[in-house]
């Protein structure tokens, strides 16, 4: 999870909330969404940062708090290709 426009990290507590809210875990009971929200780790990028790239392991679970955020790869020419550009928060698997 990184933190929001504000730079500011979400708590424990939000940290709960978002994942409770998610249609992913909404069935989960209390105790494995604290479980689930022990694992978050908050990550503050600098605009441009690349979270992961293509070709990396599909072994984490992205929760995105942004005012942008973008999913792109480049062609073999060297253009960006734009798939998502959102400016909600969501997860994002990986």
């Amino acid at each position: 999870m990184t933190s929001d426009s504000k730079g500011k990290a979400p708590s424990s507590d939000d940290k709960f909330s978002i994942l409770q809210r998610h249609p992913i875990f909404r069935g989960l009971d209390p105790a494995a969404l604290d479980q689930l929200r022990r694992y978050c780790k908050t990550r503050t990028l600098k605009r441009g940062t690349a979270v992961f790239s293509k070709g990396d392991p599909g072994n984490s679970l992205y929760g995105v708090i942004a005012v942008h955020c973008e999913l792109a790869f480049r062609r073999p020419t060297g253009v960006k290709q734009c798939l998502i550009s959102s400016v909600r928060a969501k997860l994002s698997g990986r």
